[in-house]
């Protein structure tokens, strides 16, 4: 077909059905309503070293017009020295066992204004060889973004939601089957967010605890486990004036924590509304 050249660096999933309206960009960037990205025969080397301007490169070029940026399974996986920015809607998507490292203290990506809709999904998020004061993805001012079948370790915080400078709520993102443990702090620390919503996530061997959501509204936690924590493993923090309002926590199974601050802690300095918890399993050892 004129204008489709597949080379053997390319990494090609399924069918290609070409349109006539579809063009071709050398071998790996495809046009059209939904451009397809692969990293590695975007110029990735995939072998740990950094790749991050190559794929904040195919980041750039995919989402303006919420394309899909492709990583697929390498051994040694890819490197980030640099934090990536995305400002617009795309699809992160790896292979299982796809890994993205931190080569240094810093957050592997950032999703602010104007990005939304974002997807990111079967990709591991490792943190970096020192000890890390940043988060692993950073979410402000963002909005309806989904996480599935993520992993993510030795970070500050695995993810953070925050309003950032201009008090801008993040709204109704969603983690889904997904392990976020091993994180120097909170696991997922969200301040200010409006609709967050987790499905069947496993934390666990952090020193704080899992989640701490704080000044925030509408929190779903459907079923998950909470293991061998040293915090609360659900610290509903309301000390600012807007407090906590809507949150509902259902089928958790706590096992094996190590804290003296309650396996779910409500704060009682702001004002508390409507917390609803039910079908949870607490078994000894899962704190006080």
């Amino acid at each position: 077909t004129t204008g489709l050249r597949v080379s053997s660096a390319a990494h090609v999933l399924g069918t290609i059905t070409v349109i006539s309206s579809a063009s071709f960009i050398s071998d790996v960037l495809i046009r059209g309503p939904e451009p397809w990205i692969d990293v590695k025969a975007y110029g990735a080397n995939g072998d740990g070293t950094d790749d991050s301007s190559v794929i904040q490169s195919a980041i750039n070029a995919a989402q303006t017009a919420r394309g899909t940026v492709y990583f697929p399974y390498t051994a040694n996986g890819y490197g980030i020295n640099t934090s990536l920015t995305i400002s617009g809607g795309v699809k992160l998507k790896g292979q299982p066992g796809t890994i993205i490292s931190a080569l240094s203290d810093i957050t592997i990506a950032t999703f602010t204004a104007p990005s939304g809709y974002c997807v990111v999904e079967d990709l591991q998020f490792n943190g970096p060889a020192v000890a890390s004061t940043n988060p692993g993805i950073y979410v402000t001012k963002s909005n309806h973004n989904y996480f599935n079948r993520i992993q993510i370790y030795g970070f500050r915080y695995g993810i953070q939601f925050s309003t950032g400078t201009t008090g801008d709520a993040p709204l109704l993102n969603t983690i889904t089957d997904s392990v976020i443990t091993e994180n120097v702090n909170y696991n997922i620390f969200a301040y200010g967010a409006n609709g967050l919503h987790l499905n069947n996530i496993t934390f666990g061997g952090s020193k704080s605890g899992g989640i701490s959501f704080t000044d925030g509204n509408g929190l779903v936690i459907n079923e998950g486990d909470c293991e061998g924590l040293y915090g609360a493993c659900i610290d509903l923090d309301n000390t600012g004036a807007s407090g906590i309002h809507n949150a509902s926590i259902s089928g958790i199974y706590f096992d094996g924590n190590h804290t003296s601050s309650g396996v779910i802690r409500i704060g009682q300095t702001g004002p508390v509304n409507t917390i609803n918890i039910r079908d949870c399993l607490f078994n000894p050892g899962s704190g006080s």
